[in-house]
């Protein structure tokens, strides 16, 4: 009688696996799914080595960094946000979140506005060149990854 084989497997023939023992691979039996984590966090190793090059060049290119990149992405996703609430969601403190911001506002992708309500206070908002730069990012991490 033939052995039952599992109903899928997952094999790894990247030239590292291939060096590192053969084209062996980590065949997942269904009852528990030995190893896919590992292979999950290599799969998103992968992905992010291949997609950070060209955004990192992009960057370069810009002359921007990388929280400089996530400030643009918030304010694109989020809308307007005061500096306060930018520090708070890039984990930095207000002073260099502020620096980080007028380096951005010296490159024309945000700009500082006037708060309606409280005119001492200043809100930053991304500009047309700043959304820009973002889907320039997202066009090529997609057309890195498809």
């Amino acid at each position: 009688m033939a052995s039952k084989s599992p109903k899928w497997s997952l094999r790894s023939t990247s030239p590292a696996s291939l060096a590192a023992g053969g084209a062996s691979g980590v065949a997942a039996a269904p009852d528990g799914l030995p190893g896919l984590g590992a292979l999950i966090g290599d799969l998103m190793k992968h992905v992010y080595r291949r997609s950070a090059g060209e955004t990192l060049a992009i960057l370069n290119h810009a002359g921007l960094t990388l929280p400089q990149l996530v400030c643009l992405n918030i304010l694109d996703e989020c809308g307007v946000r005061t500096v306060s609430a930018i520090a708070s969601a890039l984990r930095l403190s207000p002073a260099a979140t502020s620096h980080l911001v007028d380096r951005l506002v010296s490159e024309g992708l945000v700009v500082r506005i006037e708060d309606p309500v409280d005119r001492r206070q200043k809100r930053v908002t991304i500009t047309a060149a700043g959304r820009r730069l973002v889907g320039r990012v997202e066009r090529e991490r997609t057309r890195e990854m498809t």
